[in-house]
């Protein structure tokens, strides 16, 4: 009719391409909304309200769609405590996640269960779970290297019942890990070895001490 006309297809056109075709053919009330489009990259005319062709009302309000480029992609979190770090990342990076490794030390073990050899991921924040995080979110890994701890030993009956003075020295695995503690037989029956630092932990190991007459 008189008062009637087609709305101009604008898709896929720029923003600003899309308004002047729509002003040259006298529409013009138009508001931009945005919204994500798997078909069409930001900035470009997903569609229009009324849509394309559709005969209306010369003063007729069209809305124009813009893309604000692909929709957000949400991803579970992998859980990779107890892997190495090595592993981690892939798993992490295959996720399209980003990964910061921190090192970390550890002090105490609450039981055997805990125990996470050198270079494993002791622990990840956000921690591994059902709960999504948008692609490219940072997670951070914290990866052992090593253990310290203080450890108490008893000393050998021998020793314990000794007058004099006793240098001991404290093997885990067969490596001396504490060497050069002076101690009094007389005194002690027991000895606490403080800071003792170890790629492994103590629970897992080994102990042993050597002890020989301080000159």
């Amino acid at each position: 009719g008189e008062n009637t006309k087609k709305v101009p297809d604008a898709t896929g056109k720029g923003q600003s391409a899309a308004i002047t075709e729509l002003r040259s053919n006298g529409f013009t009330d138009y508001t931009i909304v945005e919204m994500a489009s798997e078909d069409y990259e930001k900035g470009l005319v997903v569609k229009t309200e009324p849509p394309r062709t559709q005969v209306v009302e010369e003063n007729q309000k069209i809305t124009i769609y813009v893309s604000s480029g692909k929709p957000e992609k949400k991803v579970p979190v992998p859980d990779v405590v107890g892997m190495t770090e090595a592993a981690a990342k892939k798993k992490l990076e295959d996720e399209k996640l980003v990964v910061k490794v921190e090192e970390m030390q550890i002090s105490s073990l609450s039981t055997d269960r805990d125990f996470k050899p050198v270079g494993t991921v002791v622990k990840q924040e956000p921690e591994g779970s059902k709960n999504e995080v948008l692609e490219g979110a940072e997670i951070t890994v914290y990866v052992c290297s090593g253990y310290k701890f203080d450890l108490e030993v008893d000393l050998p009956m021998d020793l314990a019942q000794t007058v004099g003075t006793y240098n001991i020295s404290l093997f885990a695995d067969g490596a001396m890990i504490d060497k050069g503690n002076t101690v009094d037989g007389a005194v002690l029956s027991s000895y606490t070895f403080k800071d003792i630092v170890t790629k492994n932990a103590v629970k897992q190991a080994k102990i042993s001490l050597a002890a020989s007459k301080a000159r």
